[in-house]
């Protein structure tokens, strides 16, 4: 299944498409994470160089060495990577464009 996740993969990094409910990294719940199923995969140890959250599916890069991790960072906090995010959702907006501020819902004391 891991494999048919990967998308590119070159001598510094894999890009992974995360399907959601899958974690990037290891957290509370104790479910296998996209990190720890591509380390086992490739048997090399990989770099988390940015996270989506659990409840959403995208595009996940991991470095396959540290100095590419600090590299991708860097282009990260100098917002030299564009993001972009596509919703879909049921019914009919009042607008045809608009920003998103917050999040979309509370569930206990987690923002989703």
């Amino acid at each position: 299944m891991i494999s048919s996740l990967i998308v590119d993969q070159r001598h510094s990094y894999v890009l992974f498409n995360k399907p959601n409910g899958i974690p990037v990294q290891t957290d509370a719940s104790g479910s296998p994470s996209l990190h720890q199923m591509a380390c086992a995969y490739l048997k090399h140890t990989l770099y988390i160089t940015h996270r989506i959250d659990q409840v959403a599916s995208g595009l996940v890069l991991f470095a396959k060495t540290k100095k590419f991790q600090l590299y991708f960072n860097e282009i990260l906090k100098e917002r030299k990577v564009r993001k972009k995010y596509l919703a879909i959702i049921q019914g009919a907006l009042k607008e045809d464009q608009g920003e998103l501020k917050h999040f979309l819902y509370k569930k206990g004391n987690k923002s989703i």
